[in-house]
């Protein structure tokens, strides 16, 4: 159950990139503590985000 709500985040998540290309590196920041990095989407969880100074 939980890896299907997991499945489901991540689908969620990355579903605003769908139309994006491939070239350019996206930021994803999220609430989740599950790492959604890929090779062109850096996943930043929010207290992290909030907490530094330069990405």
């Amino acid at each position: 159950m939980i890896y299907r709500e997991h499945y489901i985040n991540s689908v969620r998540e990355f579903s605003a990139f769908a139309n994006m290309d491939n070239l350019s590196q996206k930021i994803l920041i999220t609430y989740n503590d599950i790492d959604y990095s890929t090779s062109t989407v850096k996943h930043i969880k929010l207290k992290d985000f909030l907490l530094t100074e330069s990405l």
